[in-house]
């Protein structure tokens, strides 16, 4: 029923205004070509979705890849990634293309980082942070990759570098460029004021403690 999916005007103010609910203009142009292509039909949908899927595992695979000497290990850990029931639900579901859609980019934009780090090109690097931005306009919770490149970092090369905070500064600006735009959207578009919970300091604190032990049950 969203009638900005339908019109080559509603393309425009998903990319140029604050009418859309959720600031994903990559995720929902993605959706708006669809409605276009299947026609409101599901069966395209489902195929875009398990095709992304798909590549989202290879690039797992591809990713680990640089970090064991041991590929059946990088093999099966993708292959758990895959059929995992928590990444097969966002495949099965159409409006869970975000996820899909910004687990792709969020890798490709890890592994041209990586190969940049690695000695490669400086155009590996304008990649990656092409592709990180096309991840945090597929979904907000991307937001954390600067954090996990400069982990990854360390743990390569036994320390962080100086130049590989300058170098990773554009990714934590738009970091929190896209955190901040999400609050806006969140106070102002979806939640509207709206309390969702009334927690004091030390329940924020265990609540974000019970989350890790949430995800990580989920994980198992």
């Amino acid at each position: 029923d969203n009638q900005m999916l339908r019109t080559a005007r509603g393309l425009h103010d998903l990319w140029f205004t604050t009418r859309a609910v959720d600031p994903l203009p990559v995720t929902m142009t993605a959706l708006w070509l669809q409605w276009h292509g299947w026609d409101g039909q599901p069966f395209g949908y489902h195929v875009v979705a398990v095709l992304a899927h798909i590549l989202g595992a290879l690039l797992f695979w591809r990713v680990l890849l640089r970090f064991t000497s041991h590929p059946r290990l990088a093999w099966l850990a993708a292959a758990i990634f895959a059929l995992h029931p928590v990444g097969v639900a966002s495949a099965g579901w159409i409006s869970e293309q975000k996820n899909t859609l910004s687990i792709v980019f969020y890798l490709l934009s890890i592994h041209c980082y990586l190969r940049f780090a690695g000695g490669g090109r400086r155009g590996g690097y304008w990649l990656a942070l092409f592709f990180y931005l096309c991840a945090l306009l597929s979904k907000g919770s991307v937001v954390m990759l600067p954090v996990v490149l400069l982990l990854i970092l360390w743990w390569q090369q036994g320390r962080v570098a100086r130049k590989d905070f300058w170098r990773l500064a554009p990714f934590f600006i738009l970091s929190a460029a896209a955190s901040l735009g999400t609050i806006w959207v969140q106070n102002h578009k979806a939640i509207v004021g709206e309390m969702v919970q009334d927690l004091t300091g030390p329940a924020r604190v265990a609540a974000a403690a019970s989350a890790v032990w949430f995800y990580v049950w989920k994980a198992l």
